[in-house]
């Protein structure tokens, strides 16, 4: 990542902080982020523009460091001809055989364990665990501390909700919400949300 001219993130909000500590532990430099906020100013690097901005930039590499899966996908795919450069928190544990997507960011004190595949713009976030051969696609987002045993399938835009379980083999499909504290024992269906232990639709 050094040869990089210079990284540029896309939003400026708490999860933008935190994907910058973690490119100035990786000793990457950022150059500032875009956000169609004009008042945005919660990051101690230059507010560059609006996301528009960037098409003046098409040198920069990106990272689309916001929590909404729909505007890291219109991102991703508005920019495509950019690098998309993954995230990876110096602190986070990531077993050397696992497969990164574009724009995919591990947060401080996850676990991504052996086998395992992460989609493009894939949030793992911080001291969440993604056990063996668990397949996350584009898109999803597994919350703080969340658990996920082997083997588990996760859907596009699904979201696995702060300090959930997730048993092994289980599916979760596309755009399925998993409520926060919940203990999955069972497939969801695409666009379900669960919550409770065990957990049930809502």
């Amino acid at each position: 990542m050094s040869a990089m001219p210079y990284v540029i993130l896309l939003g400026g909000g708490g999860h933008a902080a935190v994907v910058l500590d973690a490119l100035r532990m990786m000793d990457v430099r950022c150059a500032g982020y875009v956000d169609d906020n004009a008042d945005a100013d919660d990051l101690d690097v230059p507010h560059l523009g609006t996301v528009e901005s960037l098409h003046a930039h098409p040198e920069a590499a990106l990272h689309a460091a916001v929590g909404a899966s729909e505007h890291r996908q219109t991102w991703m795919n508005t920019f495509a001809g950019h690098v998309w450069i993954p995230v990876l928190h110096p602190f986070a544990a990531v077993a050397s055989n696992v497969a990164l997507g574009d724009g995919v960011f591990i947060g401080p004190l996850a676990v991504v364990n052996a086998r395992a595949a992460l989609g493009r713009g894939v949030i793992i976030n911080s001291g969440a665990i993604v056990e063996h051969d668990n397949e996350i696609y584009e898109f999803a987002h597994i919350a703080p501390g969340a658990v996920l045993g082997g083997g588990v399938t996760v859907g596009e835009h699904a979201l696995v909700g702060l300090g959930s379980r997730v048993l092994p083999n289980v599916r979760i499909g596309s755009t399925a919400v998993i409520g926060a504290g919940a203990v999955v024992t069972e497939d969801v269906e695409p666009g379900t949300t669960v919550a409770g232990v065990p957990a049930r639709p809502r």
